[in-house]
């Protein structure tokens, strides 16, 4: 990773922060037992996370079909292959995906966010990197 790609990364992070903390101010009044706060936060850092990366996607997708074919490279496309692939992963699979690679969370601030456990967060991540796995290898032969 670049030093310049490493700051847009720490920006992004501090944007989606930024955003979560205005949405709990304004949304703090619906916080029925206070004690889950960590766990209810995480969630609105993950919610907000996902509908930047979200967001992203469409704008790269929206990008490429507006740019000439030529420029568009093997990676590119096996890029955007990877993004369809984990968008047809079934829900848990596909959340661990975005928090773990496209929010950058730990395992253990993953499995607070989806109030699950640590192992659990493993297991589904290994089952999602498999999947993905047999999408790619799939569309390569």
């Amino acid at each position: 990773m670049t030093h310049a790609h490493g700051r847009a990364r720490a920006s992004e992070a501090e944007d989606v922060l930024q955003e979560s903390a205005l949405r709990a101010w304004r949304d703090l009044a619906r916080l029925d037992r206070p004690e889950r706060f960590l766990a209810w936060f995480c969630a609105i850092v993950q919610h907000a996370a996902a509908d930047r990366s979200r967001r992203e996607r469409v704008r790269a997708s929206e990008e490429l079909i507006e740019s000439p074919a030529v420029e568009r490279g093997p990676s590119e496309a096996r890029r955007l292959r990877l993004l369809q692939a984990v968008e047809r992963l079934p829900a848990p699979l596909r959340q661990v995906i975005e928090l773990a690679y496209f929010a950058d969370l730990s395992y253990p601030a993953i499995a607070a966010a989806s109030e699950i456990s640590v192992s659990t967060v493993n297991l589904r991540l290994a089952q999602a990197r498999a999947a993905l796995r047999v999408v790619l290898e799939d569309e390569h032969e």
